[in-house]
């Protein structure tokens, strides 16, 4: 039985009514993320010298150039790495159903960040054991909705 071990980065933009409604993950090989360019971007990030945002991109050279260099590490490393991305419309999901705006939210923020983690873990075969590091932004949605009713075991078996 084999074992593989990967980093997943769990992000979103846009709640509610502000577009563009997107929810994505990242899934980096354990290895590939240790590797030295990885680590130099992950530092630079944590110590605030560079950042990621295209919310706050204007066209800022320097923010241009912090963009290609992550582009082209990600691309150095495409073949091991997922990536999946929805985009879903939050004010037609709450005008197009009976159940409620509440509900609606719980739907977004436990059913939707589960299908985005199942799709990356998707593939590996039934004889792989998967242990993931999962890191999600700290927002009150996460904690109050996903994290208060699972047990998180970040060892996981698919079959």
């Amino acid at each position: 039985m084999g074992k593989e071990k990967i980093m997943i980065f769990f992000d979103e933009s846009g709640k509610g009514s502000v577009k563009p409604n997107l929810m994505g993950d990242l899934s980096i090989p354990h290895e590939i993320y240790y590797q030295d360019d990885f680590q130099l971007l992950t530092q630079k990030l944590r110590d605030g010298l560079i950042k990621l945002h295209f919310k706050s991109y204007y066209g800022d050279s320097d923010e241009r150039d912090n963009f290609i260099r992550v582009g082209e590490t990600l691309a150095k490393y495409s073949e091991f790495i997922k990536i999946i991305v929805i985009n879903y419309d939050y004010s037609a999901l709450v005008g197009a159903t009976e159940l409620g705006k509440d509900v609606v939210e719980d739907m977004i923020y436990t059913k939707f960040p589960e299908r985005i983690l199942y799709g990356l873990l998707r593939g590996y075969g039934k004889n792989i054991d998967i242990e993931a590091e999962v890191l999600i932004e700290k927002a009150n949605e996460y904690e109050n909705l996903i994290f208060s009713n699972l047990e998180i075991n970040t060892n996981m078996t698919l079959n």
